[in-house]
């Protein structure tokens, strides 16, 4: 009899096992076909080096050859041209004594044009998280309508998809007098695009070359840029060497960080123990959770804020941009949001006396700017509550129990 209820109980305990893993298998199908696991897959190709597909089907996130081959997305683009891309520039020529700058809207992508007063024009990235002719043409017709022929100066922040893939056009394009191209090793940058950008870039004569590191300094009649990152010559992860710039001209100081994740934040906390206010600042990777700590929104304490986002394109690769995080951190500070994806085409102009004015493609008040921002992001879950959490599955066997830990 004890030897039958023996068999008894250990085809129960096989059973309850068998159960629990089929629950925990399907558990983890679930998750992965909706993305749930993407932050797991993206620590596991940082820390491995390992390239795991964050959702079926597809390559790394920021991918700079994942179109179709031709340049195109393999996506319907008809969203993007009926509702927000405008190649028209919301002020063209700056009055004697203005700078302006200008954050394209290229959707989830980064691409700012700088016109100075003294004649002189920069750009920082020309990129787009999908490798579209439609967003290519824009940013050239965008910077046909300024007048542009020559490029001062041109910076690349680091080589993602969303930052590169046009620049080649650029350069192909317009003359360029001087280059600021990230410290990226060659194994960290093998796409198609770097190449045709280093191939455009060293194919430009007569044309001077300097690698983005903290203590470089641009400076023209009556502006200057200083470079307070990258300090380091390697970083794991290629969004950190993304210059954190400053741009100082009649009193401002306008601060441009790429896509500068915690570790440049915190290196430049470190080198500027006392924090450096600014007028403005660009925000990090597109608002990501990534970037703009509390420390460093504290130690920065910008008046405005400018985000390059796009959230329909950025929820389409389920990435939570802007963040929420983010978004409460400049609204503790009374720091005023603009985005591109709510406005269109941005363009701070900063007169002779410091006078700040914002010129977008979609014009409302301030108040409903923020009661915009806010409500956009209301409907935005976070990561944390949105994922299917499965830590550990522990089967606890015992004569009289068993007990499930998940």
């Amino acid at each position: 009899m004890a030897a039958g209820k023996s068999k008894k109980k250990n085809k129960k305990r096989a059973a309850v096992i068998f159960i629990i893993l089929l629950i925990v298998v399907i558990a983890l199908a679930y998750s992965y076909s909706m993305g749930y696991l993407d932050p797991v897959i993206e620590l596991v190709n940082k820390y491995t080096g390992q390239q795991i597909p964050s959702e079926p089907g597809s390559g790394s996130n920021d991918n700079p050859d994942s179109g179709t081959g031709d340049g195109s997305t393999g996506i319907d683009e008809s969203y993007d041209l009926k509702n927000y891309l405008d190649s028209t520039p919301p002020v063209t020529v700056p009055a004697a004594g203005d700078l302006n700058v200008h954050f394209v809207n290229v959707g989830q992508g980064d691409c700012i044009i700088i016109q100075f007063p003294d004649g002189a024009n920069m750009i920082i990235d020309a990129g787009s998280v999908y490798n579209s002719n439609t967003i290519r043409d824009l940013i050239l017709e965008y910077i046909d309508n300024l007048g542009i022929t020559v490029f001062d100066y041109l910076m690349l922040t680091h080589t993602d998809g969303d930052h590169i893939y046009y620049m080649d056009d650029v350069i192909l394009r317009y003359d360029i007098l001087n280059f600021y191209s990230p410290s990226t090793s060659t194994s960290q940058a093998t796409s198609k695009a770097y190449k045709a950008y280093i191939d455009a870039r060293d194919a430009e004569s007569g044309a001077a070359y300097y690698i983005n590191a903290s203590g470089l300094c641009i400076e023209g009649a009556g502006y200057r840029i200083d470079f307070y990152s990258p300090s380091e010559s390697f970083y794991s992860d290629v969004n950190n060497y993304s210059p954190i710039i400053i741009l100082q001209y009649a009193g401002r100081k306008l601060m441009f960080v790429g896509d500068a994740e915690k570790e440049a934040e915190e290196e430049f906390l470190e080198n500027n123990p006392g924090g450096i206010d600014v007028d403005l600042l660009k925000v990090g990777h597109h608002g990501s959770e990534t970037s703009s700590t509390q420390d460093f929104i504290d130690a920065v304490k910008p008046e405005y804020a400018v985000i390059c986002v796009n959230v329909q394109q950025a929820l389409a690769k389920k990435w939570i941009h802007p963040n929420p995080d983010v978004l409460a951190r400049l609204a503790g500070i009374n720091c005023t949001v603009y985005r591109t994806d709510l406005r269109g085409n941005i363009v701070l102009t900063v007169n002779s006396a410091g006078v700040f004015k914002f010129t977008c493609k979609m014009e409302e008040s301030e108040s409903g700017l923020v009661k915009e921002v806010e409500n956009k992001n209301a409907a935005v879950p976070s990561v944390e509550n949105e994922w299917c959490i499965v830590t550990a599955c522990f089967v606890f066997a015992s004569k009289n129990s068993y007990t499930v830990c998940l």
